[in-house]
């Protein structure tokens, strides 16, 4: 099957189970969380550390699954991801971390995605979803890549 099938040339695309314009805030939704995927995957391919490889692996799973959701999909798995977000956050915020404005290539990426993804969080709010614990898990990513910033910057990396 090609790539190319012509369907998105009218300005329409698909979720799943309907057909919407591209300029539908959740279209936008999907394409800015991508966004975060993709800086993700760039900060990731600077790092050479499996524990470091595991946080973005984590990370970009959690939010291929929240993008599943927005277009439409059932999955269950995100309160997981949102304690997981939690835990990491509650085990690192206690530690002294300088802050000097990102001082790392892969920290400054990081800090990147966590801007976006609260560009994210205001579409998502735009969209009238009234799925609270979407809306929590989108703000707590946010917290969890402050953090992990953070300490990757401290950490030189």
């Amino acid at each position: 099957m090609s790539i190319v099938t012509k369907c998105g040339d009218k300005k329409m695309t698909d979720l799943i189970g309907e057909r919407v314009s591209k300029t539908d805030k959740r279209i936008e939704l999907i394409g800015t969380v991508d966004e975060v995927i993709s800086i993700l995957s760039i900060a990731n391919s600077f790092i050479d550390s499996k524990k470091y490889t595991e946080e973005f692996t984590i990370c970009q799973d959690a939010l291929y699954r929240f993008n599943g959701q927005i277009a439409g999909a059932d999955f269950t798995e995100l309160t997981k991801y949102t304690e997981y977000f939690e835990e990491f956050i509650s085990s690192n915020e206690s530690r002294n971390f300088t802050f000097n404005y990102t001082v790392t290539k892969v920290g400054s990426l990081i800090d990147y995605a966590r801007a976006v993804i609260r560009r994210a969080e205001r579409i998502f709010c735009n969209c009238d979803n009234k799925r609270e614990d979407l809306c929590k898990f989108i703000n707590r990513i946010s917290d969890y890549l402050y953090v992990f910033s953070r300490k990757v910057d401290s950490e030189g990396l």
